[in-house]
């Protein structure tokens, strides 16, 4: 066991709530670390000391006194607190509305670059869409009219 993992257990060890093999490898290493058996030396003289000065008892009119200050100052915390999620809330949703946006305008300019890339082939022409025109009759048109082909 190292010494940060003994400094976080000292408390439980000193008041006897660190049981088992824990136990056994904090004794041992305090056995053999002169720092954290100092460390431990110090938090009993501190517990000591505490345990000898008398508790103060707080009178009634202290107790009333701060409950009727609680009853007044939570709702202006609760309306506080609200305010804050609908804040919050509000925020995330603008936030990701904004990145969806961003995310949809960079695919539409891929989308649009890859096509541009793309090498499309050239547009057919009549003949290879209709077949050879040559042979098929011709209307002449004429400002009054149209002739029929042939006349």
């Amino acid at each position: 066991m190292n010494c940060a993992r003994v400094e976080r257990l000292l408390d439980e060890y000193r008041d006897g709530d660190l049981q088992g093999p824990r136990r056994a490898k904090c004794d041992a290493h305090l056995r053999t670390c002169a720092r954290c058996s100092d460390i431990l030396r110090q938090c009993e003289k501190v517990a000591g000391v505490l345990r000898g000065w008398e508790q103060a008892k707080a009178s009634d009119d202290l107790t009333a006194r701060v409950v009727a200050a609680w009853e007044v100052a939570w709702p202006k915390a609760r309306r506080v607190a609200h305010r804050r999620r609908l804040a919050a809330r509000l925020a995330v949703g603008v936030g990701t509305t904004a990145v969806v946006g961003m995310m949809g305008f960079a695919s539409l300019r891929a989308v649009s670059a890859a096509s541009k890339a793309i090498k499309r082939p050239p547009a057919p022409s009549a003949d290879e869409v209709y077949g050879p025109l040559e042979g098929l009759p011709v209307l002449e048109i004429s400002d009054s009219g149209h002739r029929e082909p042939g006349g």
